[in-house]
C-alpha cells in the first residue's frame, strides 16, 4: 500500500484519484446499484436546485 500522499491542488486531487482508481477491478452490478441508491437523493436535489436558480435567473 502507497503512503497517503497530500494534494494541494484540484488537479493534484483528480489526477491522485484517477491513478488510485486505475487499478481498480471494474465495479460490479451490485456496487453500481449501490452507488446510485446512495447517491440517488443528492443529485435530484442538486438538480431541483440548479433549475429553481435557472428560472429565478429568467
Amino acid at each position: 500500500m502507497r503512503p497517503p500522499r497530500l494534494c494541494m491542488t484540484t488537479e493534484e486531487i483528480c489526477r491522485a484519484g484517477r491513478e488510485d482508481g486505475a487499478a481498480d477491478a471494474p465495479l460490479t452490478d451490485e456496487e453500481r446499484i449501490r452507488l446510485v441508491a446512495l447517491l440517488g437523493p443528492y443529485i435530484r436535489a442538486s438538480l431541483a436546485k440548479r433549475a429553481v436558480q435557472r428560472s429565478n435567473a429568467a
